[in-house]
């Protein structure tokens, strides 16, 4: 079972915090509270099990959530030999991950919104300019993703090292 020493509040504190920010960008907030809890986990693997009694929820509220942070890049599902469970690991870069797997569906969107400007002549310059801004917002990222995630890697590379604890 995952236990943790949050006798001060602190890691509860930071697993709100961050689910918090993750609804202000408009995301699940339950998705931040996992992806959270695994940041901060102490063990490297952790079960379905004891995300939802580490978090006080449902199984099926860690299952939509380690859906959605698997498919986004942060997590990855582990299997373990001879045990049915569902485990989970996080990135060692969940944030860096998430951007190199890029926005889902991003160049999709882009071919959705890019022929939608062209589907009515009578639609208002404003509204045609809304459905370019987007199309062009999504190309002109996907353009752009793989050199930001070069500099992110270089700036990296450049930081002093942790140093293990004692």
């Amino acid at each position: 079972m995952m236990t943790v020493d949050d006798s001060d509040g602190a890691r509860a504190r930071f697993i709100e915090a961050v689910a918090t920010q993750w609804r202000q960008l408009g995301s699940v907030p339950m998705d931040g509270r996992v992806l959270a809890f695994l940041i901060i986990a102490e063990q490297e693997i952790v079960s379905s099990a004891e995300l939802a009694a580490g978090l006080g929820v449902s199984q099926g509220a860690i299952s939509a959530s380690t859906r959605n942070l698997v498919a986004s890049g942060a997590v990855r599902r582990v299997w373990v030999a001879g045990d049915r469970s569902h485990y989970f690991a996080v990135q060692d870069d969940p944030l860096g991950s998430m951007f190199k797997a890029g926005v889902p569906n991003q160049a999709a969107l882009e071919k959705v919104f890019r022929p939608e400007a062209d589907l009515d002549p009578h639609l208002t310059l404003a509204s045609r300019t809304r459905l370019r801004n987007a199309a062009d917002y999504y190309a002109w990222f996907e353009s752009r993703r793989e050199a930001l995630a070069d500099e992110w890697e270089a700036y990296k590379a450049s930081r002093p090292p942790l140093e293990p604890e004692d």
